[in-house]
């Protein structure tokens, strides 16, 4: 399968505060993506570009936290720039493109995340 996060870079990243650190922050992502990517579908469904900006801002931050670049975040950043210029047209279809790279994402952090146990 293909693998969005690269585990050693994640390691080099954030190692040095252990396994157990790493392991709570995938477990606030699991927490907190599931917010967000509900926040985008609603504000695609309501026209709301302001919500599609803020939900997809903060999405990316947290992608950007495990991996910088990725396709997650950017297509997240697609969506925040789509919120912000008012231009949402495409954002149905990014949307459904993240949630196809946001699986694979949440694949790669429960592998590794089983693998710090």
């Amino acid at each position: 399968m293909t693998k969005i996060i690269n585990k050693s870079t994640l390691l080099e990243n954030y190692g040095d505060y252990g396994n157990d650190f790493i392991i709570e922050i995938i477990d606030m992502f699991f927490e907190e993506h599931i917010k967000s990517i509900e926040g985008i579908k609603e504000a695609i469904s309501a026209n709301d570009s302001k919500k599609i900006d803020f939900w997809a801002h903060k999405i990316k931050s947290s992608y950007r936290n495990f991996e910088n670049p990725c396709l997650p975040g950017e297509l997240s950043f697609q969506l925040e720039m789509m919120g912000k210029e008012n231009n949402i047209s495409n954002a149905a279809s990014v949307f459904q493109e993240l949630l196809i790279q946001n699986t694979i994402f949440i694949d790669d952090l429960n592998e590794i995340k089983n693998e710090l146990k």
